[in-house]
């Protein structure tokens, strides 16, 4: 990889898992499980 990401670069981290990655982890949770994670994260911003 010649260019570093966001998350590299803001945050320091070196695994960075692809799209696919995080859909597959994501999909057998539902969407009730998933939106306060997603809501604290926009709230930690």
């Amino acid at each position: 990889m010649t260019g570093r990401n966001n998350v590299q670069s803001l945050f320091g981290v070196q695994d960075v898992p692809t799209d696919v990655q995080i859909r597959n982890f994501l999909n057998p949770a539902g969407a009730k499980e998933v939106a306060p994670l997603i809501q604290g994260v926009g709230d930690a911003l």
